[in-house]
């Protein structure tokens, strides 16, 4: 019996263009279509996040460092909640 012969099956090798899936006409470095559309709804939804997800985590970060107020374009933003005293 031979190494490549064991209980009676065959193996056989396949081309590596086969084998990965890759074309051998030189344009596996070229995106399709597909994945375009991909990395684009990607790009989109990383966007999303970072614009929801900062005002957030800087009002967390000033909070911390005790920030009461800050101004942009002349418009004065006022983080500290202050508790009314009732009387």
């Amino acid at each position: 019996m031979s190494p490549s012969q064991g209980l009676g099956v065959t193996m056989e090798t396949m081309p590596p263009a086969q084998s990965t899936g890759q074309e051998s006409d030189g344009t596996a470095g070229a995106l399709t279509r597909t994945e375009l559309n991909v990395l684009q709804t990607m790009i989109a939804i990383i966007i999303c996040f970072i614009v929801c997800w900062a005002p957030a985590s800087l009002a967390s970060v000033f909070q911390t460092m005790r920030v009461c107020k800050f101004y942009i374009h002349e418009k004065e933003f006022n983080l500290c909640v202050r508790a009314s005293k009732s009387v």
